[in-house]
């Protein structure tokens, strides 16, 4: 994910140079009628007028800005999701990425061969709701998911009294232990 961003951020820069470029030249070319600067094909898209040439000039330099803004928005990482949670005038601040590892720990203690691949923590106006992609043994999977969602419910409940509104368990591989024998 990362490569794609810095590609895109790479695309908008060189494209954010081109219309840089292209608003100095029209500008250029509008301020002094006897200037000569050849551009092929270009000459022709141009002679409209000196107002056509402005307003050319007001729209790639708005998309040079757009390109610059989305550039910045592409290679800076997002903030950091933070959870407060607290009693009697005391706060706790944690990292929601942090009660992620802890869940995806706690989930894999309790359900006997579930390996986490990913899962993700959300917030919603009455409770967490937690999403598990996750490699399992053979094993009944509703109760492989009544497991982790008691195990995270009592997780959220001990780390900050936060409640657990709902646990979304997605198996991406069932894995089918073979026992050699007759």
């Amino acid at each position: 994910m990362r490569g794609g961003r810095i590609a895109a951020a790479t695309a908008g820069l060189v494209l954010l140079a081109l219309a840089g470029a292209v608003v100095v030249r029209e500008v250029a070319l509008a301020v002094d009628p006897e200037l000569e600067w050849a551009v092929p094909a270009w000459r022709e898209l141009t002679t409209a007028g000196a107002l056509w040439t402005g307003i050319a000039a007001g729209v790639l330099s708005a998309l040079a800005a757009t390109l610059l803004i989305v550039a910045v928005r592409l290679v800076t990482p997002p903030a950091r999701s933070v959870v407060e949670f607290g009693v009697d005038g005391a706060s706790t601040r944690a990292d929601v990425t942090a009660l992620q590892r802890l869940l995806t720990r706690r989930l894999e203690q309790v359900v006997p061969g579930l390996k986490v691949a990913r899962l993700w923590l959300d917030r919603g106006s009455d409770g967490w709701r937690v999403w598990v992609l996750a490699d399992l043994p053979w094993m009944e999977l509703e109760e492989a998911r009544r497991r982790a969602a008691a195990a995270a419910a009592d997780e959220l409940r001990r780390a900050g009294d936060l409640r657990l509104r709902r646990l979304d368990l997605e198996v991406r591989h069932v894995t089918v232990s073979s026992r050699g024998g007759a």
